[in-house]
């Protein structure tokens, strides 16, 4: 049995820059597309899933002052943000042992929320990405990768649009 207990501590890159200071990170939702189906031989109607297709996926840092750091994160252009956070789990009862994470994210910047400025306190600035690929890893194994503009939806190892690549002639 394994029980994941908490994390421990984390780091946000964007290429071989560290950002210090980051406060927390808001991981992206998956929503898949759903469709809604109806008809005869259907009693009444269900949403079904539609394979590989996600609606925008959003990944937040929040920061806990307004500076340099946050502003760059505006550039208008891609972003490759590298999340390394280690958790700690419990395995079969034993003692805890640490379990390494890695989240790789192509995004754009969509919002800046500057926070509030007052006497003595953090601002609480936050930096919203639209997503295009997410790639999570853990303990070196891939677990996920969603790439919008490359047709990939694979969880733990099952690439679940390759049939459609290959039906697009991108194989």
């Amino acid at each position: 049995m394994r029980v994941a207990e908490t994390g421990i501590a984390f780091r946000v890159y964007e290429g071989p820059t560290d950002f210090v200071g980051a406060g927390s990170v808001t991981l992206p939702t998956i929503s898949n597309m759903m469709q809604t189906i109806s008809g005869a031989g259907i009693a009444g109607e269900y949403e079904s899933a539609i394979i590989g297709q996600t609606q925008a996926m959003n990944l937040q840092i929040a920061f806990p002052l307004l500076n340099s750091v946050p502003l760059i994160l505006m550039e208008q252009r891609a972003h490759n943000i590298e999340l390394r956070p280690v958790n700690q789990e419990r395995v079969n009862r034993g003692m805890p042992e640490l379990a390494r994470m890695k989240h790789l994210f192509v995004c754009q910047p969509s919002e800046l929320a500057g926070g509030t400025v007052a006497p003595a306190a953090k601002n609480d600035s936050t930096v919203s990405f639209s997503v295009t690929r997410w790639q999570a890893f853990e303990n070196g194994r891939e677990i996920l990768l969603i790439d919008k503009l490359n047709f990939i939806y694979r969880v733990n190892g099952t690439d679940y649009m390759r049939e459609l690549r290959r039906g697009l002639g991108m194989s």
